[in-house]
């Protein structure tokens, strides 16, 4: 049988103190917060990936989305999801930093 086993960093802590669980993981891996670059990839993959235009969010947008989101892609999902909901709420062609401020404010 294969276990994966997904969380944020305390469930590692706590698996960590029980040796006898800790040591039958073959494989640990943990994601890290991406940077300015990585952030941009990222969000231009998942969007090119799903149909989408990358230029939808100008450069100033996936500065600011970066610099909320810690570069944490769960946060960078959120922020972009929203963003784009209200992009399409009120037509917009381009998501641009006011629209990022209003949301993470």
């Amino acid at each position: 049988m294969t276990l994966l086993l997904v969380g944020q960093d305390d469930l590692w802590n706590r698996v960590s103190q029980m040796p006898q669980l800790a040591d039958r993981f073959a494989v640990k891996c943990r994601l890290q917060e991406l940077d300015p670059e990585q952030t941009m990839t990222y969000i231009h993959h998942r969007l090119e990936h799903f149909g989408g235009d990358p230029a939808i969010f100008p450069e100033e947008a996936l500065k600011l989305i970066h610099e909320s989101s810690r570069g944490i892609p769960r946060r960078i999902n959120n922020l972009c999801d929203l963003a784009l909901l209200m992009g399409f709420q009120r037509e917009l062609k381009l998501v641009g930093s006011d629209i990022v401020t209003a949301i993470w404010v």
